[in-house]
């Protein structure tokens, strides 16, 4: 299978590159290093098709999406923070960006469809239990784009029959995840500091309910949509079923990492969901899949690559 990957280069997309080199596809990367260059040595190793190029451009892609099978579409501007102090460059990236993917592959008519990456952020407001059919609630300019692109996504499989399958990840976590970043993720920010030596920054009282997925299983359900009989229009939820506590991962990073581990708590910046918990029943049943790291397991994993990885992905 000739495969593409729009943004490649980046955390969850080199492990899918990973991925599907060694399972002997042929693998193609689109990426404009916006979120820096730190894995591009490594995919390149791979023998991966590399084009630092802008999705946001159409003439700039158009021509890469020829002769390709299959498009797995991960690029984005996909920090909320990021959307929030450039609303525009939010909107090029995950609304005109993703426009541009899909018409690009309709041109060139990729065979074998389209994997659409979504956020749980298009449903950012939203409490309680989370399905495909809970409305629109995003937060911020990155939920906005990735709800456009939903939309987008079901225009073309209804008007153009362009087979593409929306796969919504919930707060995926692993190696090569950085912790420096100006809107870091959770899990990669809190492992940074404990090795610095500093407290780690709980904001509320830390009992905020989340599914923390591990980017291995994410990658599995990510190619297992290739060829899966899902419904047309149907959205998976791509999560891990159980539910994680700041504190939770606070504890296990106080059982990981030597030393003593203080903690600091500080109001919460904005407003946020007490629990948003997402039900993954279709996509267990669509994709045969389900998660199978664990919450201890993924961060003892992370911070074994943390250690190893130090000076090469992580400049403090």
């Amino acid at each position: 299978m000739k495969a593409l990957i729009t943004g490649g280069a980046g955390f969850i997309g080199s492990h899918l590159a990973d991925r599907l080199i060694k399972d002997g596809h042929k693998v193609t990367v689109i990426d404009n290093l916006s979120a820096g260059d730190d894995n591009l040595a490594h995919i390149k190793t791979l023998g991966v098709d590399f084009h630092q190029v802008d999705i946001a451009s159409y003439d700039a892609i158009k021509d890469i999406f020829k002769g390709q099978d299959t498009v797995f579409h991960l690029a984005a501007m996909n920090r909320a923070g990021r959307s929030i102090a450039d609303p525009l460059g939010a909107h090029a990236a995950n609304a005109t960006g993703t426009l541009n993917v899909f018409e690009a592959a309709r041109q060139a008519k990729v065979t074998r469809g389209i994997v659409f990456v979504s956020s749980s952020s298009v449903l950012g407001g939203s409490e309680g239990t989370l399905t495909a059919d809970t409305p629109y609630n995003p937060l911020h300019p990155y939920g906005v784009g990735k709800a456009v692109g939903e939309m987008y996504a079901k225009i073309y499989n209804d008007l153009y029959d362009q087979n593409i399958t929306i796969l919504r990840y919930f707060s995926i976590y692993g190696p090569r995840q950085k912790g420096n970043l100006d809107y870091p993720a959770v899990i990669a920010k809190l492992v940074m500091l404990a090795f610095q030596g500093k407290p780690l920054t709980v904001y509320g009282d830390g009992k905020q309910l989340r599914n923390y997925t591990y980017v291995d299983d994410a990658v599995e359900a990510t190619i297992k949509a290739v060829s899966a009989k899902v419904p047309k229009n149907r959205i998976l939820h791509v999560a891990n079923p159980n539910e994680y506590s700041i504190l939770d991962i606070v504890e296990a990073i106080k059982r990981l990492v030597p030393g003593k581990v203080e903690i600091v708590y500080e109001a919460l910046v904005a407003p946020e969901p007490r629990r948003n918990f997402p039900d993954t029943s279709e996509t267990q049943k669509f994709l045969d899949w389900a998660p199978r790291v664990d919450l201890e397991e993924g961060v003892k994993r992370y911070i074994d690559w943390y250690k190893n990885n130090l000076h090469h992905f992580v400049k403090e």
